[in-house]
């Protein structure tokens, strides 16, 4: 005779399933079948709320997607109508160099390509949010960080074109001589 752990009833040995060696379980056969079944139900209930959650998520994320949108338009002072008017006038790309914008798999490392407002930082300096009427336009990042690198300094962005137009006839006058050896 031995006494179940869980239902405290004293069983034959039968009960009790057998571990290596002489040892049994310290649970009985028929308290172990109802945790199991209980367990079972636990593990099915979470498994059909993720399953559920994974195909509500798409959704979600597109929905968390244009409130991110919403939230940073509106940091810039204009709507989002205003926003889809200026994305429309650049035909959905960068007004410096043309690339598409994509919408799908925003986020850092998507290689997707977002519109990013710019505009004019000595206008609305001295305040947290953009005024709305110094927007310049919509530019991808690698557009929108170089002007940022270069602080919206014309002179400075003249400079740097001229360094690379004589680096490009420095090396086209190199290319060309060493053609004709």
């Amino acid at each position: 005779m031995k006494i179940c752990s869980k239902c405290k009833i004293p069983k034959e040995l039968s009960e009790f399933f057998k571990r290596e060696g002489e040892r049994y379980r310290r649970d009985c056969k028929m308290c172990l079948a109802k945790y199991n079944r209980e367990r079972y139900k636990k593990e099915h209930e979470r498994i059909s709320k993720q399953k559920k959650f994974l195909r509500l998520l798409p959704k979600h994320i597109e929905k968390q997607r244009q409130i991110n949108r919403e939230k940073s338009v509106e940091k810039y002072g204009i709507s989002i109508n205003e926003f889809n008017d200026i994305l429309l006038q650049q035909n959905n790309c960068c007004k410096i160099c043309g690339i598409e914008f994509s919408f799908r798999g925003e986020g850092k490392g998507s290689g997707v390509t977002s519109p990013q407002i710019d505009h004019d930082h000595a206008c609305c300096a001295t305040h947290c949010t953009c005024c709305g009427k110094c927007i310049r336009g919509l530019l991808c990042g690698t557009c929108n960080k170089a002007l940022g690198l270069f602080h919206d300094n014309i002179d400075l962005i003249k400079k740097g074109l001229k360094y690379l137009e004589e680096y490009a006839e420095k090396n086209d006058s190199d290319t060309r001589t060493n053609a004709g050896k």
